[in-house]
């Protein structure tokens, strides 16, 4: 009586996980564009067109902020990146390695180029 319970549940779990390990669904179907057949226009070059959906590189999504705005968002991001390189040089990450120098371990000195005199 046991093994016929286990058995059956077996054979229920197998055949769930094979009908679940089948293929994936096919892909959409997208509509391509045709490629053009006369002369680009000049600004061609700022659309980004996958072949797909064509859209303009530069998005235009924030009007309400103005050149200002922006001016200073980018020159503080700089700043913040600036500010993180200092510290990171203030802290001296090199000093804090725990391994040897790479001259501690060599047996022989480095040989000789004409680029040392330099």
């Amino acid at each position: 009586m046991a093994r016929s319970r286990i058995v059956s549940l077996l054979r229920r779990t197998s055949t769930t996980t094979i009908a679940h390990r089948g293929a994936p669904p096919p892909s959409a179907p997208f509509a391509r564009n045709l490629a053009p057949t006369e002369k680009l226009v000049e600004n061609h070059d700022a659309m980004w067109d996958d072949g797909v959906a064509p859209e303009v590189t530069i998005d235009f999504d924030a009007p309400h902020i103005t050149t200002g705005q922006a001016a200073k968002i980018w020159l503080s991001a700089f700043g913040g990146f600036f500010t993180l390189y200092q510290f990171c040089k203030w802290v001296d990450p090199p000093s804090k390695n725990p391994c040897v120098p790479r001259d501690f371990a060599m047996v022989q000195p480095p040989p000789k180029t004409n680029f040392d005199d330099m």
